[in-house]
């Protein structure tokens, strides 16, 4: 059987298999929700924060909370690597934890 998704980091759409999807489920049941304290002042920072963690391959979701200054990324990455990836945006930020 096949199953046609559209990818969210890169905007290409295809078919995928069987053994893709079974690859699929274990890396969306590995995904973890970690928390990041982020200084961020108008919407073009969180646009920047956003843009950045989007590109990811193991990053399946950003939420940005403006008020609260926090950013939670769900991901099957390190939270050093996405440490990293926020930080090449010129914003002050720190991790918080896995998001429970």
């Amino acid at each position: 059987s096949f199953l046609y998704i559209k990818i969210l980091w890169s905007g290409a759409s295809r078919f995928i298999g069987d053994s893709e999807i079974e690859l699929l489920d274990r890396r969306m049941a590995q995904s973890k929700v970690h928390e990041f304290k982020v200084s961020m002042s108008c919407e073009g920072c969180s646009a920047a924060v956003n843009r950045v963690l989007g590109r990811l391959p193991g990053a399946s979701k950003v939420e940005i909370d403006m008020e609260g200054q926090k950013v939670f990324v769900s991901s099957t990455l390190s939270a050093d690597e996405l440490l990293a990836a926020i930080q090449k945006t010129g914003r002050e930020c720190s991790y918080v934890g896995i998001k429970q």
